[in-house]
């Protein structure tokens, strides 16, 4: 098994393990009953999990979603990508956070767009969205035990709205989801060096992802979620 990550309140244990010699299953440990239970169906090489601090998803990173490339020699059709974030909801009432929250019109409309990057309104707001309007704080968090709906939750994954890739790692605060993608490289190259890649992030509250650095080979963020290495 690889890629294993704890949910906030230390109960459940996420891994990803090979069903396959091409795919792999995302699974959690239930700490109090000693419980195993698959969190995707396992058709699809599924990788990386990363609990959301706040309790309402998972983040992982998957070959699912496939665009054929044709080579300009012989024509063939290759699949050198395949790979989008994804996550996974972790109870019913959890709504996508890819689809804008519907409010009433107002005289503010128009006023309050933000066309530039907004980190320290972003990052305010999205904590206060993770445990206000997506039910973070009464289920998720250091203080309080978190409950999964197991039931049904493989027909609950959805994919980031990224283009298809390669992905390498996935980890997330309560505002930003951070993750690394890299371009195709050549056969020819040195294979003992690792594929630097660029460090994006998605806005939970902006609701779109920006960049974040260039060759970046790996990061690490701190426990509490307000450090990055």
């Amino acid at each position: 098994i690889q890629g294993m990550a704890w949910s906030a309140d230390g109960r459940w244990l996420a891994y990803s393990l090979p069903t396959t010699s091409h795919l792999a299953q995302i699974m959690v440990l239930d700490t109090r009953s000693g419980e195993v239970h698959p969190v995707t169906d396992g058709e699809f090489k599924d990788t990386d999990p990363a609990f959301d601090p706040d309790g309402r998803f998972l983040y992982f990173i998957s070959y699912r979603h496939f665009d054929p490339v044709y080579g300009n020699l012989f024509f063939e059709l290759s699949l050198n990508r395949g790979q989008r974030p994804c996550l996974v909801t972790l109870r019913e009432d959890v709504e996508s956070p890819f689809i804008a929250t519907p409010r009433p019109l107002s005289e503010r409309d128009g006023d309050d767009e933000d066309d530039g990057d907004g980190e320290a309104d972003e990052e305010k707001g999205g904590e206060e969205k993770g445990g206000e309007e997506k039910g973070g704080e009464d289920k998720g968090g250091e203080g309080d035990a978190l409950e999964i709906d197991l039931a049904g939750i493989a027909a609950r994954v959805i994919a980031f709205p990224v283009p298809e890739g390669r992905y390498h790692q996935i980890a997330a605060t309560s505002a930003r989801v951070f993750y690394t993608v890299s371009a195709p490289s050549g056969a020819l190259g040195d294979d003992d060096d690792e594929e630097a890649g660029t460090l994006r992030y998605w806005s939970l509250s902006k609701r779109k992802s920006k960049h974040f650095h260039d060759d970046v080979l790996a990061f690490e963020l701190g426990a509490g979620g307000k450090t990055l290495a």
